[in-house]
């Protein structure tokens, strides 16, 4: 039950989003299909090893799921971290687009809506860290 849950957590707020944004910088870009086919190959493959480390490890599942969903966590650095086989992947991404993507920027956001938003994210750290310790 609970691996359905975290499947849809992913599907929906990390691998879906990141992978059509992705897609529509490379259309933009006119990246070559190579380049478009290594990246669903890319999230395919990381799906069940995403799912399968989110349901040993809840805590690293709410918190990647929630960092990616407001933007302080890179759906790329989770996919290559968690996926090393993405790694050539991504590469091509930026090499295609002549520049490291920034996936979930703060689009719209003021500076006192980013910060607080980066405060928060700051804070889920430190909770996580300190049940880490055993705190």
């Amino acid at each position: 039950m609970m691996n359905g849950i975290f499947s849809w957590l992913l599907a929906t707020f990390v691998l879906g989003p990141f992978q059509v944004e992705l897609a529509a910088q490379l259309e933009r870009a006119k990246a070559p299909p190579a380049v478009i086919q290594q990246v669903q190959t890319c999230v395919a493959t990381a799906a069940p090893i995403l799912i399968d480390r989110a349901a040993s490890n809840w805590w690293w599942g709410a918190t990647t799921v929630t960092g990616v969903a407001v933007g302080v966590t890179d759906p790329r650095v989770v996919l290559t971290e968690n996926a090393p086989a993405c790694g050539p992947a991504m590469d091509a991404v930026k090499q295609a687009l002549g520049s490291v993507v920034s996936q979930f920027e703060f689009q719209g956001a003021s500076e006192s809506q980013t910060a607080a938003i980066k405060q928060h994210a700051f804070s889920i750290s430190a909770m996580r860290r300190a049940v880490a310790s055993g705190a």
